[in-house]
């Protein structure tokens, strides 16, 4: 471009304005950063149904607007901005019982086409629990308790979902609930008995080598062999500097031999 572009956010106003008197749009991010929440929190809890366990399992956060996306999608409904808006919380169980497993599609040897290597799909191994039910039920209710006091309580309005309670709220949790974001283990990583062998499910050893395939690593979650508390970034990153470390310590080891 000879010359810079202004985008302005009186510029910005006008189109909004333009889309919501003519509904062009139902979807918030259509909005630019007017159609964000503007910020979300969130807490962690510990549940009566812990167990020993010292850490929390219930992650609850709070959006200002339904603004998830595998929630809306969930719901087959698109938030329209001229309706009333509703907030969203999302009560997250952080060690389930219920596991999935990754189930790879069909391959024909015979072709590189890419439509010969179709995407695996994901199924249920372990389904949900009582006792996941027991937590998230324990977390509904107390999320409700929390909405219960100001300030909070003054701003928002009734229970729009699940709105149940009892035995109708557990029958609601087990046809509702849905997979979060952050997938882990599905190239879980392995410990050697005293013979040297690995579980069935183990894909990588302790320094994120692929069992039996000579020169191949894996370094994101898939490798973590349990559900961490909370989202996993931050234990992806130190599992990719830790690949780094394996590399250029292999490397160095190989330079010292040619010495």
């Amino acid at each position: 471009l000879n010359e810079p572009s202004v985008y302005t956010i009186s510029t910005q106003l006008k189109e909004y304005g333009d889309k919501l008197k003519n509904r062009e749009s139902a979807k918030n991010e259509d909005f630019g950063v007017l159609g964000t929440p503007g910020l979300s929190s969130g807490g962690f809890f510990k549940s009566p149904y812990s167990g020993e366990a010292e850490d929390s399992d219930i992650q609850v956060t709070v959006f200002p607007r339904v603004t998830e996306p595998h929630i809306t999608s969930f719901m087959k409904n698109k938030t329209n901005p001229l309706e009333k808006p509703k907030a969203l919380f999302t009560v997250a169980l952080l060690r389930p019982d219920m596991r999935s497993k990754v189930v790879p599609g069909p391959f024909n040897s015979s072709s590189a086409s890419k439509k010969d290597f179709p995407l695996p799909t994901i199924e249920v191994d372990v389904p949900l629990s009582e006792r996941d039910v027991n937590i998230l039920k324990w977390g509904i209710e107390h999320v409700r308790e929390i909405l219960k006091a100001p300030p909070i309580s003054t701003v928002l309005g009734d229970e729009y979902s699940p709105n149940k309670n009892g035995d109708e709220l557990r029958k609601w949790i087990k046809a509702n609930h849905l997979p979060n974001s952050h997938w882990v283990g599905s190239t879980k990583m392995g410990q050697p008995d005293a013979s040297g062998n690995y579980d069935e499910y183990a894909v990588v050893d302790e320094k994120l080598r692929v069992l039996g395939v000579k020169g191949l690593m894996i370094a994101d979650a898939g490798i973590m062999p349990n559900v961490p508390n909370g989202n996993v970034h931050s234990t992806v990153c130190v599992v990719g500097r830790r690949a780094g470390e394996f590399i250029v310590g292999k490397k160095k080891d190989k330079d010292k031999k040619k010495k």
